[in-house]
């Protein structure tokens, strides 16, 4: 059993690893990585230490692949809690850190102490650590006061529930002590679906990364690839089947997963977005908001008009001039500006379309993201394409 469990780890660690490399190096941006791509590339990259070790371990029965791997493990808790915390943007409860640091640490010593031996009491300690340091962070994000949060903060703690529902029973079946009876483990493919649900979100941020027609196509391909190639050969059983269905899902996840990658380095760069946008009629908002969605930081703008929602009727703003949430100079249309901000959710706000006094709003994650500078380019080719069509 174990090879095929190495396998499927590797590859698994493949996939985030390049998911861990695509949010720590600036290849997409000309800027550093934000602390909030720190924390989740941090996360990333101490997951794929600890499912190649494992996987190495398991193909080449070298004690210190399984060493590290355990090392490996101990602070994942602790690096899922600050990566809720900063998609969230608020502190976690004292608590949930104090459970998380000092669980690490615990874990950390009785790992060392115990030599990581194969005891039930160990494997149920160590189980419900990392359930428990995936399942806390989530409920108190699920918990929270669903009016204080804006759609996207909704969108994302949804996804959360979501994957956790689906990702604790494959966690689960890693411990072989408490889960007997598969064929194969189960929990590396959990954490590679974290990671493609990531990127999905990024490129996609109206669609739920987990029942999409991209997975369900990739659910039903696997199911009839792994049908026929044992149809094919001399394998029987619903072992065989079990086996070949986790590895050619985990095959297709992780090239799926390099896809996105792809897609998100080719089409975030901003010139890359003033060729496309070169070409767009500016007085057609929905189609050049469609197209900005596709870029980083744009994942998440969306049209404003006057007298839709919460926006009055009568709103207006400066073209050219990028309004914040939290501006330095407070004068009236700023205020008002501020206002619609708060009420809509979102951090920043420009014209698009002078002439209909259609705007763009923006919701970033964090001040460094450069969003502001990119706005006020858009602004300015909104302008200009504006003006081109008056001549």
């Amino acid at each position: 059993m174990e090879p095929w469990d190495g396998v499927i780890n590797l590859l698994a660690a493949t996939g985030v690893a390049g998911f861990a490399l695509h949010v720590l190096l600036p290849v997409r941006r000309n800027r550093l990585p934000s602390l909030l791509e720190i924390r989740f590339g941090v996360l990333a990259l101490l997951l794929a230490l600890f499912m190649a070790s494992r996987g190495l371990f398991w193909i080449s029965g070298f004690d210190a692949f399984f060493a590290i791997s355990f090392l490996a493990v101990c602070f994942v808790p602790l690096g899922i809690l600050l990566a809720v915390e900063g998609l969230l943007r608020r502190h976690a409860p004292l608590f949930l850190k104090l459970f998380a640091l000092l669980g690490a640490f615990v874990c950390l010593i009785t790992t060392l102490l115990m030599a990581p031996t194969s005891s039930m009491v160990y494997s149920t300690f160590l189980a419900s650590f990392q359930i428990l340091g995936l399942l806390l962070p989530f409920s108190w994000a699920f918990l929270r006061d669903r009016t204080q949060l804006s759609r996207r903060e909704n969108r994302r703690i949804s996804g959360m529930i979501t994957l956790t529902l689906i990702g604790v029973p494959l966690i689960a079946t890693d411990f072989s002590d408490l889960v007997a009876g598969l064929p194969v483990r189960l929990g590396a493919l959990a954490i590679l679906m974290f990671a493609y649900a990531a990127v999905h979100s990024a490129r996609f941020p109206r669609q739920n990364p987990v029942f999409s027609w991209r997975v369900f196509n990739l659910i039903l391909t696997t199911l009839i690839a792994a049908a026929a190639f044992i149809w094919l050969t001399d394998l029987s059983g619903w072992e065989a089947f079990f086996r070949l269905t986790a590895l050619i899902f985990t095959v297709g996840l992780v090239l799926t997963l390099a896809l996105e990658l792809l897609n998100l380095r080719d089409q975030s760069e901003e010139r890359a977005l003033l060729r496309v946008l070169g070409a767009l009629d500016m007085r057609r908002p929905e189609a050049v908001v469609s197209r900005l969605t596709r870029f980083s930081p744009f994942e998440h703008a969306r049209l404003v008009r006057p007298g839709a929602g919460p926006v009055p009727a009568d709103f207006r703003l400066e073209v050219g001039h990028v309004y914040r949430r939290e501006g330095a100079t407070i004068t009236a249309t700023e205020r008002d500006a501020a206002a619609v901000l708060e009420s809509i959710g979102a951090d920043l706000i420009f014209v698009l379309d002078p002439q209909t006094q259609t705007f763009c709003a923006v919701e970033v994650q964090d001040a460094n993201a450069n969003t502001a500078d990119w706005a006020k380019v858009l602004a300015a080719l909104a302008k200009a394409h504006v003006g081109k069509t008056d001549d």
